[in-house]
């Protein structure tokens, strides 16, 4: 039964389980400690395609962007040294955009493997708030979606620049992807009294 289970595996079915019986050997033991092991590899493989899922349905907005504005300013009837110039802004941020994904993704997985180091100095929130708001300016615009802020809270606090925007960025950027044509996107940034 082992092998068969194996088998089935072996072949892409990955709900497959040996079958327990109630017995307390050591057949019984090897067993539930096989299906315990095929469960853990069947949740990884489901985990790792929706974050697969994930990463493609991410990538493909800023490459699809980078690829309208190359070919917009190739196809355009009367071209000018302005219009390359802005085409080669608009293709280095979205550039910008790939590259931030990719350190997500190592960011990700160093904290999962517990390797990931946080750089605390003092920072503004407020300006990085009003970065990542730049960053999407555009991209809510193209969504129908308005983007809005309050950013109340000047001061300077200990924290990871870099990952505290990319967090923001994340939420900003998911609450773009996931509204309706017609709404809105509010960050806002300020103290909490006793904070």
């Amino acid at each position: 039964t082992l092998t068969e289970t194996a088998r089935s595996i072996h072949l892409g079915q990955l709900s497959a389980r040996v079958p327990e019986i109630s017995s307390h050997d050591e057949l019984s033991d090897l067993t539930r400690l096989f299906n315990q092991m095929l469960g853990q590899i069947d949740e990884l493989v489901s985990n790792l395609k929706h974050t697969i899922d994930h990463i493609a349905h991410d990538l493909r907005t800023p490459l699809t962007r980078l690829r309208a504005t190359a070919e917009a300013a190739l196809s355009a009837p009367d071209p000018s040294p302005t219009l390359y110039r802005d085409a080669l802004a608009g293709c280095i941020e979205s550039c910008e955009s790939v590259l931030t994904l990719f350190h997500s993704i190592l960011d990700v997985s160093e904290a999962e493997s517990g390797a990931l180091r946080l750089h605390l100095r003092p920072c503004d929130p407020s300006l990085l708030a009003l970065d990542v708001i730049e960053l999407y300016e555009m991209v809510a615009e193209e969504s129908g979606i308005t983007l809005q802020k309050e950013l109340e809270f000047h001061d300077t606090v200990l924290l990871d620049e870099k990952q505290i925007k990319r967090a923001l960025a994340n939420l900003v950027d998911n609450a773009i992807k996931y509204n309706q044509p017609g709404g809105r996107v509010l960050l806002r940034c300020r103290q909490e009294k006793g904070d």
